[in-house]
This record gives structure tokens, sequence and C-alpha cells, in this order.
């Protein structure tokens, strides 16, 4: 019989521009960008997400009997049509709350394997990226600063779904699995006024190390394998 392990956090890693991750690095400044910002952040799908506040999908995938109608308001001329496939997104119309994402390293990810590769896309991140060691300390100092401002939070891995396929509700916690390759950690804070948010929790020179992004190539990220007991 398997033993079921927890699946724990290992490490955190932080991808951005040098003088963001110097500042984390250095004073612990965090950025909250907003929901609304995320949605609509142009950037060829590298942290703009069009999905981003998307609560309901429906893929309609037999549209032999389904037929579409458009209508021209001026001249009342009319275009039928019939889709080869449609889906349908619900948004939220007006998301409110505040995002923080990092790179999620998981016990469970060295399962099947003694080295994890890190995808060279998150290059598209920036130029430097923060290692966080001690992840508990890291999440612990960050949700007790959300909760001096009176503000409620959740935190979890993102979970990856595909969209072609999904017919139901969706949530912050999910994202299509063209994203997959960035390992996110979420940080999901309500916020009801439509601004970014500034935290500070300290220096992280105690537990995290500062790299270069492209020194990412030399870096290996092993483990002595985990074995499952029978």
């Amino acid at each position: 019989m398997e033993e079921k392990l927890k699946d724990t956090i290992v490490l955190f890693i932080k991808f951005g521009s040098e003088e963001n991750i110097k500042s984390l690095y250095e004073n612990g400044l965090i950025y909250l960008n907003t929901i609304e910002y995320f949605q609509n952040l142009e950037d060829n799908g590298v942290r703009g997400d069009k999905f981003e506040g998307t609560v309901n999908i429906k893929n309609f995938k037999n549209t032999d009997e389904l037929k579409l109608e458009i209508t021209d308001t001026i001249t009342g001329k009319k275009i039928n049509f019939k889709p080869s496939k449609l889906q349908l997104r619900h948004y939220d119309s007006y998301p409110k709350g505040n995002l923080y994402s990092l790179y999620c390293i998981k016990q469970s990810d060295f399962f099947n394997t003694d080295e994890l590769i890190i995808d060279s896309k998150v290059k598209d991140f920036g130029t430097h990226a923060l290692f966080i060691r001690n992840t508990k300390i890291f999440i612990a100092k960050l949700t007790a600063e959300i909760t001096k401002l009176n503000m409620s939070y959740k935190a979890k891995p993102i979970e990856y779904y595909d969209h072609e396929n999904i017919n139901g509700e969706i949530n912050l916690f999910q994202k299509i699995q063209k994203y997959k390759y960035q390992r996110e950690y979420r940080i999901v804070v309500q916020n009801n006024k439509q601004e970014p948010l500034k935290i500070s929790i300290g220096s992280l020179k105690d537990h995290s190390e500062m790299f270069a992004i492209n020194s990412l190539e030399d870096l290996k990220i092993t483990t002595n394998r985990i074995k499952h007991k029978t």
C-alpha cells in the first residue's frame, strides 16, 4: 500500500527586473497589482492573461444544429453562419482584488525524477531571479502584513486546465494549460479599491539568493529521489 505524502513547497522563485528583485532581496518590497491589470495587460501572454477573471466557460463541441446570426443595426442586414466550434466565457465584469505570484517547486515535483528543469520561457519575466529557501517564513511575513491592513486573502498553488474541453465554473486559482510552465503559487487579496498594493516584509538576505536569469542555464535543481513505501 502506497503511503500518501504531504505535498510541501520546498522553494519559491520570483522573476523580475534587477531593480525589483534587488528591492525584494534587500528590503522585502512586494508589489501586488490588480486583477484587472493582468486581465488587460498586453504582453504577448507572458504576464497578461485574457482568461484572468473568467468565472465560467462553456464549450460547444456539437455545433451541427447551432446557427449564429449577426445583424447590422444600421442597415438591418443579417449574416448567418455555422461555427465549427464555439466557446462562451463569462467574466467578472469588475474584478476586484490584488494578485502576487511566485514560481513554486513542490515536493511532488521530484516523485519521478531527480532533476527539475526550469522552462527557458521564464526569461520573459525579467533579467533576475530570487530563490527563496524558507517558504514558510516568507508566506507568514507576507500574510501577516496583509492582515495588518485588515484585508482577507487566499494563497495556494494554481491548478491548470484544458480550456477547450472544460465546462463549468472557474476561479482565480485556475489557469489554462498554456501557463503550466510557470508553476505558479498565487496570493489573492480581497480589495474593494482598484489600486496596487505595496507591502514590505523586511530583508530576505538570510534565506534567499539572487541570480541573473541567464545563469539559470548553469544551475541544476536536484534531489535524492523520494522513495514511496509499500
